[in-house]
């Protein structure tokens, strides 16, 4: 059976050379390709697609089951998906940039942008201006309301996105991020999260089957978010034991909200550390526990960070992927379960930045690295180093070979030496800064 652009579409896929098909497939206007997608479900039934309804686990209140569309279409949560060549499990390649893991994605067919993985995120996001016709006006409007992302493996057509303006995002990480994948896509499937490999893979959870070596856990989910049980123990506090939400978006190791710190009445100017200023001019207060432990993965010295801004009253806090990178991940919402195997860099100790810089990306190429912050008594300090002021080059190499997140890698190397070559307004200012452990 052929649709109408001539592509054996209904066909079984034993009849159909993948390679050939594929080739074809992306050849295919993006209207086209929605068009063959609705066509194939109104002929399945969704079936064919592998569509399922899924519900939220148990701690979120599950929404009434909506009865089917008049015209058949299937969907789950907003989010139409379907694997090449028949397949169930689709391997997307990750970039680590700056301890957040971004992925490559096209959406209508577009050219391949880097969204955010964003498992605490509850939306989805899109940030419009990238993707308009480079003819368009300014204020062109845009429709988002049915978006169809192609990934490596994998496309799926999600509705009801949300736009956003990821300039300030871009601008933190140090690379242009177009979307982010929030948790409203990312639990219909089974995510695997292989971060000694820079892989994430998407398995379809009907037919996810593990076979591995791991430690299986709850998991738990508060406000569509995962959440995981662990254990804390802060000197001079004892210990603690709460869920704390899964966060791939944020490169921190552990951090405990405002509102559970103090319900639980852990005085932070007991706690040895520092107060990093943030751009905004708060203060993160940054320490090291004795120890977390989820289950028998026990971790000694982790470094935690204590937010200034308050957080939801009902949130604990959260784990990231100064965490979560130890592991190779399989995050299982649909069967309310996350694996956990233990991964190359396991043992390895906990670092942090050791300059007391806060530095963020500017310009049309994301590569004049303007300091945003200096907290006191830091080795940034020390330096001279003042908020405005450009790194224009580190020891004799201009700094624009680098990206941000490569500087903010020279600046966790303990106990070096680093000549600073600083743009101040129309002077140029030389510098000498040592790093040194601050937590």
């Amino acid at each position: 059976m052929y649709n109408q652009v001539g592509l054996a579409w209904a066909r079984p896929a034993g009849k159909i050379h993948a390679e050939k098909f594929m080739n074809s497939w992306r050849t295919v206007s993006s209207s086209a390709r929605l068009a063959i997608i609705f066509s194939a479900l109104l002929a399945s039934g969704g079936a064919w697609l592998g569509l399922s309804a899924q519900d939220k686990p148990a701690q979120d209140p599950a929404p009434a089951a909506a009865p089917p569309p008049n015209n058949g279409i299937m969907t789950s949560e907003n989010v139409a998906y379907r694997f090449a060549y028949a397949g169930n499990v689709a391997q997307i390649p990750l970039q680590n940039v700056s301890g957040r893991m971004l992925m490559p994605v096209r959406v209508n067919t577009g050219k391949p942008g880097f969204f955010l993985i964003a498992t605490g995120d509850p939306r989805t996001a899109l940030d419009p201006k990238p993707w308009l016709p480079q003819d368009a006006a300014a204020a062109a409007p845009i429709d988002f309301e049915k978006t169809l992302f192609s990934l490596p493996g994998l496309d799926m057509q999600v509705s009801g996105l949300m736009p956003a303006s990821l300039v300030d995002l871009s601008q933190q990480v140090g690379q242009p991020v177009r979307g982010v994948l929030g948790a409203d896509v990312l639990r219909q499937f089974v995510i695997e999260l292989e971060y000694d490999r820079s892989a994430i893979h998407f398995y379809d959870a009907k037919s996810f089957e593990y076979s591995g070596k791991g430690m299986k856990f709850p998991l738990i989910m508060r406000n569509g978010v995962p959440s995981i049980h662990m254990k804390i123990s802060l000197e001079g506090h004892g210990s603690f034991e709460d869920d704390f939400a899964v966060e791939t978006e944020t490169a921190s190791t552990v951090s405990i909200s405002r509102p559970y710190a103090v319900a639980h009445h852990i005085n932070q100017k007991k706690l040895k550390g520092f107060s990093r200023v943030e751009p905004n001019g708060g203060k993160t207060l940054m320490t090291r526990m004795k120890s977390v432990s989820i289950g028998p993965y026990v971790f000694l010295e982790p470094i935690v960070e204590f937010p200034a801004a308050a957080g939801p009253d009902q949130s604990s806090g959260s784990v990231g992927n100064g965490l979560l990178s130890r592991f190779r991940i399989f995050l299982d919402q649909p069967h309310q379960q996350v694996i956990l195997e233990t991964g190359e860099n396991y043992k390895n100790s906990f670092e942090a930045d050791m300059s007391g810089v806060v530095l963020v990306a500017r310009g049309a190429n994301l590569k004049t690295f303007e300091v945003a912050a200096v907290t006191p008594h830091s080795p940034g300090s020390e330096a001279g180093l003042q908020k405005g002021d450009v790194i224009a080059g580190i020891d004799g190499q201009p700094a624009a070979d680098l990206d941000l997140s490569g500087v903010r890698d020279l600046f966790r190397v303990f106990g070096h030496d680093y000549h600073l070559t600083v743009t101040r307004g129309d002077h140029t200012v030389e510098m000498k800064l040592k790093t040194k452990r601050l937590v």
